[in-house]
């Protein structure tokens, strides 16, 4: 859940670029700061049947942009689009029961909303679902398991997923410690664009790693 710099869960807010079609215009607005248009738009694409445009009124919703912050809302307006199909819906919903927004804190309901995006294709879904079992939270801890949903969503272009996994290998936690694997792994990171894999790979570089 997109609350980042080493995040325990990432949620996402809005995908932009990747919906397009007749809310296009919509997330045109949206990333110009225009808030409220844009939550005109989703919210009549939304009653127009197109779930993506639910999603992202709830994203509106929950972020407090355009619209005063309203969980409830917002929550609803997940549902309704995870239901649907929407699989990154299914991860912000994940997100407000692992952090309390909204609802009462639910680790296992976030696993399952997290397993359901991760099976349909959703990186985030399976790096969330990841984090928490390597946390132990909603499920046995297992690191092993945790880093095998690193490695695929990094192996799939999630920054953070290849920072994780860098971590695993730099602490040795589920696997042998190895400092040049993880290494290389930082690198990955910020070569897709995450600063702390760009930090972690100067840090390692200046120790002759």
């Amino acid at each position: 859940m997109k609350k980042l710099l080493l995040p325990a869960l990432i949620c996402c807010g809005l995908s932009y670029a990747a919906f397009g079609g007749p809310i296009e215009d919509a997330n045109a607005k949206y990333n110009a700061g225009d808030f409220a248009s844009a939550k005109v738009m989703y919210e009549n694409a939304c009653k127009s049947g197109i779930m993506r445009g639910c999603f992202s009124l709830g994203a509106l919703y929950e972020n407090g942009e355009g619209v005063r912050q309203d969980y409830t809302r917002a929550r609803e307006l997940y549902e309704k689009s995870c239901d649907a199909g929407v699989q990154i819906a299914c991860v912000n919903l994940g997100y407000m029961y692992a952090n309390h927004e909204g609802v009462k804190e639910d680790f296992a309901k976030a696993v399952s909303l997290y397993k359901k995006a991760c099976d349909e294709g959703e990186n985030l879904g399976c790096f969330n679902l990841g984090d928490l079992y390597a946390k132990g939270y909603g499920v046995p801890r297992d690191y092993a398991k945790a880093n095998e949903l690193y490695k695929k969503t990094c192996k799939e272009g999630l920054a953070i997923g290849c920072l994780y996994l860098g971590t695993a290998f730099y602490e040795g936690q589920g696997m042998t410690k190895d400092v040049k694997v993880a290494k290389e792994y930082f690198g990955k990171a910020c070569d897709l664009g995450d600063q702390d894999g760009c930090d972690n790979y100067k840090n390692l570089n200046e120790q002759g790693i």
